[in-house]
């Protein structure tokens, strides 16, 4: 699915024509797109298999800094005393962004909307749908139909990462409790972890 199509799934959703191209001046396919992309960020700021990347080695640069990948939603050093300021790190403590050595990390990385998992991609369309919907029409009745399709997506997007990277719980808290001893997925977990995304990411 490509970022048009998601934005005419959007529109269609509120009851709007589709368009035929990004960036047209129809100021709902603007705040679709808008939205689209903000949940994007929002969704994978979490902190999924598909966005993770385990191990990453930061090289210094001539100048002895430590820059980050273009996209990096955070980074774990193993240190409080080394944080993100923009795409470097910096030393808390020494107050520099020039360090003695390279470095190996855990990057949280957003990836393009066109490029993410199936299950992923859902999940980001239906909250920026539901989210859509509330911004420009209101419609309460609506918005409890778009809500039922958001979770479903969120828990089919759970059931993936439970599948694949269990290694991720200790990072999400909501996505730990949304999951059983066996393997599966609580409603009620779920729900929580829907609900962080709405006080983390705004609506």
């Amino acid at each position: 699915m490509t970022k048009l199509d998601a934005v005419n799934y959007m529109l269609v959703g509120i009851g709007e024509a589709p368009v035929n191209q990004l960036g047209e001046a129809f100021a709902d396919a603007r705040i679709a797109e808008t939205i689209l992309s903000q949940t994007n960020t929002t969704v994978q700021a979490k902190g999924w298999y598909f966005n993770t990347e385990n191990h990453f080695k930061l090289s210094r640069s001539f100048y002895s800094e430590l820059k980050l990948p273009k996209g990096t939603l955070s980074v774990d050093t193993g240190s409080t005393d080394v944080v993100q300021r923009g795409l470097y790190l910096y030393d808390n403590v020494n107050k520099t962004k020039k360090f003695q050595s390279d470095m190996v990390v855990h990057l949280v990385l957003e990836i393009a909307f066109e490029e993410l998992p199936h299950e992923a991609m859902m999940a980001v369309l239906t909250t920026a749908t539901r989210r859509f919907q509330q911004t420009t029409v209101g419609s309460v009745t609506l918005d409890k139909f778009l809500e039922e399709n958001e979770r479903k997506a969120h828990i089919s997007l759970l059931q993936s990462e439970s599948e694949n990277a269990h290694h991720n719980l200790k990072e999400n808290p909501e996505f730990r409790l949304s999951l059983r001893r066996d393997g599966g997925v609580s409603f009620s977990g779920a729900d929580g972890y829907l609900a962080s995304l709405y006080t983390s990411g705004g609506s």
